[in-house]
């Protein structure tokens, strides 16, 4: 599946955490922050340590992809793949 076109985003996220509350609000909490900080352009990476949860996650971005794209080159690799 490697060969399969690939979203403009791309997040990578290792998430630890004590229990499922400490999950869930970790979760939003990374969620937030990345509305926040707005840099889907860019790529990145972020560890947190925190008293009932930690995370490394890396963001990274390929700024030619669009929707569109992506939708015309996952149909043209199915339809390959149809033979």
């Amino acid at each position: 599946m490697s060969d399969y076109p690939k979203r403009r985003l791309h997040l990578k996220l290792d998430l630890w955490a004590d229990d499922l509350l400490s999950l869930a609000t970790a979760l939003q909490n990374i969620a937030t922050d990345l509305m926040i900080e707005g840099q889907e352009t860019t790529n990145g990476q972020a560890v947190s340590a925190g008293w009932s949860s930690s995370h490394t996650m890396r963001l990274s971005c390929d700024p030619e992809m669009t929707g569109d794209r992506y939708r015309t080159l996952l149909t043209e690799r199915m339809e390959a793949d149809r033979g």
